[in-house]
């Protein structure tokens, strides 16, 4: 089964009791969040809108489209599986329980293009690089985790309140201007 979304507005599916019947998700309106993770066997096609999916060790070829996306990762790729962020300005790659052991440059892995912004979701542990990345974003993680190739000029969003050691790295260690800005969403994160 093929399932397309279009219209203006989001279009969200939280669950589908149904979900190993679908084949391929397809979004041509104002987005698709999917709130599942997709089988390792469907296929996403994003369109302009501002879609967001999860995925495991997807076997398939996911491209996003032209909005800022989202793509949370749980698992290391399957064979022959990719994910594109498209087109966007701020596509987002979150890292959540994919150890650092596997999969520490998601700029270095062929078959994961197109992102702006690296996030590390709550079960994430371990060290990645994050050439290439524009901005990081950082939440409760599982274990302590490390930044490293960060170039100068990259902000840190902390998002949530963490008792686990937070580590950056620059890519460059030698500037003596460098700026590197740490946003906080709540006053209570720095308590």
């Amino acid at each position: 089964t093929a399932v397309t979304a279009a219209g203006a507005g989001v279009t969200t599916i939280t669950l589908s009791t149904d979900d190993g019947a679908v084949t391929s998700y397809t979004s041509t309106g104002g987005g698709l969040v999917l709130g599942a993770t997709m089988g390792t066997a469907v296929t996403f096609t994003g369109g302009a809108g501002a879609d967001a999916i999860t995925i495991g060790a997807t076997t398939k070829a996911n491209v996003m489209g032209a909005g800022n996306d989202t793509v949370t990762m749980t698992d290391l790729l399957g064979t022959g599986g990719s994910v594109d962020g498209g087109a966007g300005d701020g596509d987002i790659l979150v890292i959540n329980d994919v150890s650092s052991n596997g999969f520490n440059n998601p700029a270095g892995e062929p078959r994961v293009t197109n992102f702006e912004v690296l996030k590390l979701g709550a079960l994430a542990n371990g060290s990645y690089s994050a050439a290439g990345f524009t901005a990081i974003g950082q939440g409760n993680t599982a274990a302590a985790v490390t930044y490293t190739n960060v170039a100068a000029g990259v902000d840190l969003a902390i998002t949530a309140t963490s008792a686990e050691t937070l580590d950056v790295t620059l890519a460059d260690a030698t500037g003596t201007a460098d700026v590197f800005n740490i946003s906080m969403n709540s006053k209570a994160l720095i308590d």
